[in-house]
């Protein structure tokens, strides 16, 4: 039985993606009656059982798609919510080397420190992981501790060994509108020892033309002003990682980049890693 953090974690996942059926849905539903009104007239046209039926389809594909995704959320959050353990947060859990529950894992992560950070959709299949900045109540959140570190944002849960954290380093892009830039977006890439990789979203920077215009606009109604990750709880995250994962790569190096994205030599990164894992434990 999963209770206390994860508990409340998982059913907030859960209750996200049914909001995010409900929303498709209903933009299916909008996108039908506004756009669709030629296939309605062919629809309840006169005619005959054949002429019925070449009118009905083909059935508009947009409401459709929409209509297929939200089912498709309802019935995947209600499934997950019957059973906690369907959840992909705990069958990480479960799939993890280590033998311990989610209470122990919570405890070990109130140790640590919690860090808001800018609200992450986190959506599926690699179709994108926008973040958002300005004055926001809910927020994505960034907890680090013994062992452990947890990543939960609005759609997805990410829970991960420290012990299998291997490299980590920041991402700075810039941002354009327009080839006029706006801003700088600030991520963290982290690295484990199965391949995988995590991005976390640390918010954004506004540029000088950003700020004048925020000056500009803040008093207007329902104006957010720029209010994202400041410079200090970015660095906090960092110190954290290095502080729990002493052992970990810090920074970008175009050589190890290299040789991490080959299967074949990522065995030497390993290796590096290891020693400096040993080391730091004699040192201990």
């Amino acid at each position: 039985m999963i209770t206390g953090y994860f508990a409340f974690e998982i059913r907030r996942l859960n209750r996200n993606l049914a909001r995010l059926g409900v929303v498709l849905l209903v933009l299916a539903l909008l996108w039908a009656v506004a756009l669709e009104r030629p296939y309605w007239r062919r629809l309840v046209g006169a005619g005959s059982a054949q002429a019925v039926a070449a009118r009905v389809w083909p059935v508009p594909f947009i409401p459709a798609v929409l209509v297929a995704g939200g089912v498709f959320c309802l019935a995947r959050g209600f499934r997950r919510s019957l059973n906690l353990w369907a959840h992909p947060l705990a069958q990480s859990l479960a799939r993890s080397s280590a033998d311990i529950g989610f209470d122990a894992v919570a405890a070990k992560l109130d140790e640590g420190c919690t860090i808001a950070a800018p609200i992450c959709f986190g959506l599926p299949f690699g179709l994108g992981n926008w973040s958002t900045t300005g004055r926001y109540r809910h927020h994505s959140v960034i907890r680090i501790g013994p062992g452990w570190l947890y990543y939960g944002c609005t759609l997805q849960g990410h829970l991960r060994k420290l012990d299998d954290l291997v490299w980590f380093y920041r991402i700075d892009h810039t941002m354009r509108t327009h080839r006029v830039e706006v801003g700088t977006a600030h991520q963290l890439l982290l690295r484990f020892r199965d391949g995988g990789e995590l991005l976390l979203s640390l918010g954004e920077t506004e540029s000088n033309l950003s700020r004048q215009i925020g000056k500009l606009v803040q008093h207007l109604p329902n104006a957010a002003p720029f209010a994202g990750m400041n410079p200090e709880r970015r660095t906090d995250v960092l110190y954290a990682l290095e502080y729990f994962a002493p052992w970990a790569i810090i920074g970008p190096d175009e050589a190890m980049e290299r040789a991490w994205r080959n299967p074949q030599t990522r065995s030497s990164v390993l290796e590096t890693v290891e020693r400096r894992k040993r080391d730091s434990a004699g040192s201990a």
